[in-house]
């Protein structure tokens, strides 16, 4: 667990085979000599967490970290380096190791997940673009309706940014439920402006009737 700023504390089966060898000879290390170490499975093979840590035949081991939860990015960090670190330590050997375990698979879904929701969000901007030219019928409409629905996400985005905190399934589910709320918001006030232009308003009349109509629902859902 060394070098892993997050990690508390670690035990592998060749732990406690160097315990084993500090209680029975002294000084707790692991013998050069793979008879030393055969003789000392043997001496601890009824200890319970050794079967925890090893198979029968030792063909397979596992090395336990319990380490600090900061959160599914810093964990996935800990896990590829870790992973690293494997690979260094047995490189030239004919070992091959891989990291495990609970954690490890519910914070990848989680990493997974978020990524999802962001690239679900970039989807969702087209989609609504899209819908937008296709009620409005017009591309200027459509583009003023997508900046106001954008900038509060922009604006969200950048504050996790800000106060270093990153994006994950909560906050990016918050992220999903902003984008829908804009843009109804904007659908509604473009309509009554639509409504008012077309009866012969002009444009900031129109805008300031649309804002009176629509503008106290509007502020009472974002709110």
């Amino acid at each position: 667990a060394e070098g892993l700023g997050a990690a508390r504390t670690s035990i592998s089966a060749a732990a406690l085979v160097a315990e084993a060898h500090k209680l029975i000879i002294g000084p707790k290390t692991i013998p050069d000599d793979p008879k030393a170490v055969a003789q000392l499975l043997l001496l601890i093979e009824g200890n319970p967490r050794l079967k925890q840590l090893a198979a029968l035949d030792y063909a397979r081991g596992r090395l336990v970290i319990r380490v600090k939860d900061e959160g599914a990015l810093k964990f996935g960090a800990l896990a590829e380096q870790v992973a690293a670190r494997m690979k260094t330590l047995f490189a030239g050997l004919d070992v091959q190791t891989a990291v495990t375990g609970t954690p490890f698979v519910a914070y990848s879904g989680i990493n997974r997940v978020t990524v999802d929701l962001r690239d679900s969000l970039l989807l969702a901007f087209a989609v609504i673009g899209i819908a937008l030219l296709v009620l409005f019928r017009s591309w200027r409409l459509a583009l003023v309706a997508l900046v106001p629905s954008i900038m509060p996400l922009v604006i969200g985005y950048g504050f996790l940014a800000l106060v270093d905190w990153p994006l994950e399934p909560s906050s990016g589910l918050m992220f999903t439920i902003g984008l829908g709320i804009a843009i109804d918001d904007s659908v509604h006030v473009l309509a009554r402006w639509r409504e008012g232009y077309r009866a012969g308003q002009g444009v900031r009349e129109a805008a300031c009737e649309a804002v009176l109509h629509s503008g106290r629902a509007v502020f009472l859902t974002s709110v």
